[in-house]
């Protein structure tokens, strides 16, 4: 970004290589005779970045043994990407506001009629005018070959950092894939963030094991790749072959398919078989499935030599929308899933769009669970959206799988950023149990009966529990008193329409049959992980994009959402822990 100190990195690590150092902007004011301020003006920003794409496309093809200073912008252009990750070593610097906003006011100058030095920032406050531009491009930097902090280093540092990175690859460090340039959103957690890439292309193995190695510290040449009996036959070959190609030693673990591989007992087999094969603490453990290899693998990497890098590897439309972003690792034990566990964030998630024609149409479906849940959390605009795509998603059509894959780990991103651990007190992270609480005993208990539920098709029987206890909590509200800022009957009229979308989407939304189905889920509800003392912190869903927790002894939150009318309206008494 603007004032992160691009120009002088580049002058130091230039003059370290002993090659020259470009400054684009400095170019293209010299070919025009005017400043990049001045072009703007004259010209406006679409011809400024048409000017830009064509002297990034000749430096990248004529003058390779440069380093060159780009302007924040050059990575608009999709061509321009392509060519600066063909020809070399791709560096983001990345800088907070505190560090550069010093630096940017100061080159302004103190008249604040002068000519503006950074034209993006003119015209209103820079500071927000930085942040929100920032906030526009991060996904595209995050795709840089190697990122180094700006912030809280010297130039010298942050150049030294980028020779030590560029010393470790070799002299000739592989460059990334260019065609085609593979979307991304960026999960920010500082130095531990990472880019979730969403490739919609055949041949994505290729790209993803020319990635990896980019998001990795140097010196990690064995891979554990994990997989399954139904995942392995279809894509692993093709993994392992692309991770092969590029240098890396590959251990295959494949693990029956199901729930029930999400155990202790199946994680100690997964771990010495990595131990046997010679992985060590340098080893990348790579989960290439769906979200029970995801936690499984994820679970051994967090634990295994007290953590190994991960890379996960989403090849179902469950796992590509929440499972693999967001760290959350673990195994089930008899009382409950996810009971064993730990917060283990990937270095990268490559979500391999095209595996989804592969999956069967139930486990497509079941996906969709998901989806819904973070329309839900959402608000009105994206249930409006996902209701009007609700047929093409329900068809698979690949076009629409990949926006709702995209606006779901966009909303994950950011609650991820915002509170990676479930420790905000008024929700935060925990939102995103939405479903879960009552989801998780009907899909536990179902384990015990010829036909499991798949977890998204628990999810979403547990979106339609969330409705109907929010419309029990604001009927005894409406008792006590007036209900703020809501229209009257909302409440009772969601759980009709969260019915009918997850019917079109394919989903079995009768709630009241299921529970009646697995009678003995009100037992399992003690055990679900997100107790606090006696009581359970319950995600109530009032109305899109309003959901919110609440303490409910579990007894009372069975009571709320039986079918049986009498009792669904005892004293309730429920403490809640934020307002919608």
């Amino acid at each position: 970004m603007m004032g992160a100190g691009k120009s002088t990195v580049a002058g130091l690590v230039a003059e370290r290589l002993g090659r020259p150092r470009l400054d684009l902007d400095e170019r293209l004011a010299a070919e025009a005779g005017q400043s990049v301020a001045q072009l703007f003006s004259a010209e406006g920003e679409a011809a400024f970045r048409a000017r830009e794409a064509r002297l990034v496309a000749a430096v990248a093809h004529g003058e390779p043994s440069s380093v060159v200073a780009t302007g924040g912008g050059a990575v608009l252009a999709p061509a321009s990407r392509a060519a600066m990750e063909a020809s070399g070593v791709v560096v983001w610097l990345r800088a907070g506001l505190d560090e550069v906003l010093p630096h940017l006011l100061a080159a302004r100058g103190a008249d604040a009629g002068q000519a503006a030095v950074r034209p993006l920032l003119d015209g209103g406050d820079p500071a927000r005018r930085w942040l929100t531009i920032e906030a526009e491009r991060r996904g595209l930097y995050a795709q840089a070959s190697l990122t180094v902090d700006r912030r809280g280093r010297s130039a010298a540092e942050v150049a030294a950092a980028v020779l030590g990175h560029l010393e470790a690859w070799g002299p000739a460090p592989l460059a990334a894939p260019s065609d085609p340039a593979v979307p991304s959103v960026h999960v920010d957690l500082g130095e531990r963030g990472y880019p979730v890439f969403l490739d919609a292309e055949a041949g994505s193995e290729a790209r993803f094991a020319a990635h990896l190695g980019r998001r990795l510290p140097p010196g990690r040449a064995r891979v554990a790749l994990v997989s399954d009996e139904n995942v392995a036959p279809l894509h692993l070959p093709r993994y392992r072959a692309a991770l092969a190609a590029r240098g890396y030693r590959v251990i295959d673990v494949v693990v029956p398919a199901g729930e029930a591989s999400k155990s202790l007992a199946r994680a100690e087999q997964v771990a010495s078989r990595l131990v046997e094969g010679g992985l060590d603490r340098g080893a990348v453990v790579v989960a290439l499935g769906g979200g029970v290899v995801g936690d499984l693998a994820g679970f051994v990497a967090a634990t295994l030599f007290r953590g190994v890098a991960l890379a996960q590897v989403p090849t179902t439309l469950l796992a590509m929308v929440d499972a693999s972003v967001g760290g959350k690792t673990g195994v089930n034990l008899p009382a409950g899933k996810n009971l064993v566990g730990a917060f283990h964030q990937p270095s990268l998630v490559w979500a391999d769009l095209p595996s989804l024609l592969t999956l069967p149409e139930r486990d497509r479906r079941a996906g969709l669970g998901e989806v819904a849940k973070h329309a839900l959390l959402e608000g009105e605009p994206a249930l409006a959206a996902l209701e009007a795509e609700a047929e093409a998603a329900r068809a698979g059509h690949p076009a629409t799988l990949a926006r709702l894959v995209a606006s779901s780990v966009r909303l994950k991103a950011q609650v991820v950023a915002a509170d990676e651990r479930e420790e905000h007190e008024a929700g935060g992270r925990a939102l995103l149990n939405l479903g879960h609480t009552v989801g998780h005993a009907l899909e536990g208990e179902s384990l015990t009966t010829p036909s499991p539920l798949r977890h998204g098709e628990a999810v979403a029987l547990g979106l339609v529990a969330a409705a109907r206890v929010g419309a029990a909590l604001a009927r005894e509200a409406g008792e006590a008193g007036p209900v703020p800022s809501r229209a009257p009957g909302l409440e009772a009229q969601l759980e009709g329409r969260i019915t009918r979308l997850l019917g079109r989407l394919g989903l079995d939304a009768d709630l009241d049959a299921a529970l009646a189905r697995l009678p003995r889920w009100r037992a399992r509800l003690g055990a679900d992980k997100k107790r606090a003392s006696d009581d359970l912190r319950y995600v109530v869903l009032g109305a899109p994009g309003a959901a919110h927790l609440v303490r409910l002894a579990p007894a009372l939150l069975a009571t709320l959402v039986d079918p049986v009318p009498s009792l669904r309206r005892p004293a309730i008494g429920s403490t809640p822990e934020a307002t919608p």
